[in-house]
């Protein structure tokens, strides 16, 4: 039983996925994060991507993709996250802002070229490659 939920965006151009990387990590990770107590999953994925990527989240165009099930990147090994990752069109270009450094976007054969990879993100990117949305 994965004992954290994030909520994250899987945002797709030129068919590779928009990865971010946050100050003091050393690795790549979905856009996203952990919804306050009683915020839907919306919200959480709009205020989350207004303060990581300085975007705003077209509510009309959210749309479920996937729940993936990893090892948490960055935590102590055991520790299970459930990222429920979601589309959606965004207005303004992406860029790095609060806690963001740096963001990038990888295929899968890229992201797994990654000294340090996150469990999720790559296992989404496998996905996404099987689904035929990502170059290999």
């Amino acid at each position: 039983m994965p004992s954290l939920h994030v909520v994250a965006l899987a945002h797709i151009s030129g068919r590779k996925l928009l990865l971010v990387r946050g100050s003091g990590k050393d690795g790549f990770y979905l856009p996203g994060g952990k919804p306050e107590p009683g915020e839907s999953d919306l919200a959480t994925l709009t205020r989350e991507i207004k303060e990581e990527l300085d975007c705003i989240v077209d509510p009309s165009t959210v749309r479920y993709l996937t729940t993936t099930i990893a090892q948490a990147f960055g935590k102590p090994a055991g520790v299970q996250v459930a990222v429920k990752t979601y589309t959606a069109e965004l207005r303004g270009e992406p860029r790095p802002t609060s806690e963001i450094v740096e963001l990038r976007y990888f295929g899968l054969g890229g992201y797994k070229e990654m000294p340090s990879r996150a469990p999720a993100a790559e296992a989404l990117l496998q996905n996404l490659v099987s689904m035929g949305l990502v170059d290999q």
